[in-house]
C-alpha cells in the first residue's frame, strides 16, 4: 500500500511538471514565434537583435503615428515587468493597457491578442516570468504620439472594452470565451 501511495505522489509530481513545462513551451512559442514580441521589444545594433537585452525594450518604431519604443518585458522589477501581476500582464496583452492603466500603443496590437484562449495567455506569462531580468531604463526614449492617433487608439481600447462588457452579459460570450481557441 505504502509502496502505491509512494508511486501516485511521484508520478502527479512528474505530471505537475510536465503540464509546467509545456506551458512554458507553449509560452515561449506563442511569445517568439506567433506573437513575435521580439520585433518591438528588443533592440537592435547593425547585425540585428541584441541577444544580451532580448525583450528589454528600446526598439523605436517610427510611424504615422509618431515614434513608438518598444517596452521592456523581461522579469526586471524596476524597468520591465517582473513587478507586475499576471493579471496585470494579461490585461496589457489583452486590452494594450500598462500597469497604471495607461495606453500601450499604438503599435500594441492589442486587439489581435484580445481573444487568445485563457490558456495560451496563461502560457505567454508563464514564459516571460522565466524570461532573464534585463534594467535597461538608461538611455531609452520614450513614445511621443501624435494627439490624433492617441485618440484614435484610445477610442479603440474602449470600443473594444465596451463590447467585451457588453458581451460579458450574455452567457453565449461566457461560454465563447471558455472556448476561445487555442492558436
Amino acid at each position: 500500500m505504502k509502496a502505491v501511495l509512494i508511486a501516485a505522489m511521484v508520478s502527479a509530481a512528474l505530471v505537475s511538471r510536465v503540464d509546467a513545462q509545456n506551458l512554458v513551451e507553449r509560452g515561449k512559442y506563442l511569445v517568439e514565434v506567433i506573437g513575435a514580441c521580439g520585433n518591438c521589444h528588443t533592440p537592435k545594433g547593425p547585425n540585428g537583435d541584441l541577444a544580451e537585452k532580448h525583450l528589454a525594450g528600446g526598439f523605436v518604431i517610427e510611424e504615422a503615428f509618431g515614434k513608438a519604443v518598444g517596452r521592456n518585458i523581461t522579469q526586471d522589477k524596476e524597468t520591465g515587468i517582473g513587478s507586475w501581476t499576471d493579471r496585470e500582464i494579461i490585461r496589457a496583452i489583452r486590452e494594450g493597457k500598462a500597469k497604471d492603466g495607461g495606453i500601450l500603443g499604438p503599435p500594441m496590437p492589442f486587439p489581435l491578442y484580445k481573444d487568445l484562449s485563457d490558456n495560451d495567455v496563461k502560457a505567454m506569462v508563464a514564459y516571460l516570468r522565466t524570461v532573464k531580468p534585463v534594467n535597461a531604463f538608461r538611455g531609452i526614449p520614450h513614445s511621443l504620439r501624435s494627439a490624433p492617433a492617441q485618440i484614435q487608439y484610445a477610442a479603440e481600447i474602449k470600443a473594444s472594452a465596451k463590447a467585451d462588457s457588453a458581451d460579458s452579459v450574455s452567457s453565449t460570450v461566457h461560454s465563447r470565451r471558455r472556448s476561445r481557441t487555442p492558436i
